[in-house]
């Protein structure tokens, strides 16, 4: 079986992707790969895809299955503008990993702020209603796959409904990936 987790950057995909990858069943690369199985005898094999990368994608797909993950608009924005700070600075975005100080964000312009949430509400409409009847999907949460805490696994009800989706067995979905805990100032 073929799926694809579908989203916006900044949403959770690296987080979701390593912890299907954790069971033995299945395979899902990056969005950087092409068609290339990274676990032999995977029988579940999965690829990230951004809305800004679907351009026909759900033609002639037969069997693939889509896991639409979905995360507050506000969260995903500032995730961005931060991403973009820290690039322009040369620096690693912190998102993935528990800093004990705290982040200062007052300085991210609610104008701005605003303007980048309205083209993420615009992209997840679009996509919903692009999204084919005929295409099995679920649409998966950050929030609840985080439960606004530390990852080092995957909450056992959405890992239920995810892999029941999938077709595969219920197995513990670990990460070695982190939540920060930092709030908004």
């Amino acid at each position: 079986m073929k799926f694809i987790i579908l989203a916006h950057q900044r949403t959770g995909t690296h987080l979701l992707s390593t912890a299907l990858n954790s069971h033995p069943d299945i395979s899902c690369l990056p969005e950087e790969c092409v068609d290339i199985d990274i676990k032999k005898g995977a029988s579940v094999r999965g690829k990230i895809v951004m809305y800004n990368q679907l351009h026909g994608k759900f033609e002639d797909n037969f069997g693939l299955r889509i896991i639409h993950l979905l995360r507050d608009p506000r969260d995903t924005a500032i995730s961005d503008i931060l991403n973009d700070r820290d690039k322009a600075e040369n620096e690693n975005h912190d998102a993935h990993y528990y800093k004990k100080e705290p982040i200062k964000y007052h300085n991210i312009e609610k104008g701005f702020l605003q303007y980048k949430t309205d083209i993420i509400n615009r992209y997840m409409w679009e996509v919903q209603k692009a999204l084919p009847q005929s295409i099995p999907t679920i649409e998966v949460r950050y929030e609840e796959l985080t439960k606004g805490k530390e990852v080092r696994r995957i909450p056992k009800k959405p890992a239920e409904r995810i892999l029941h989706f999938l077709g595969v067995k219920y197995r513990t979905l670990t990460t070695d990936l982190f939540k920060s805990p930092n709030k908004i100032k």
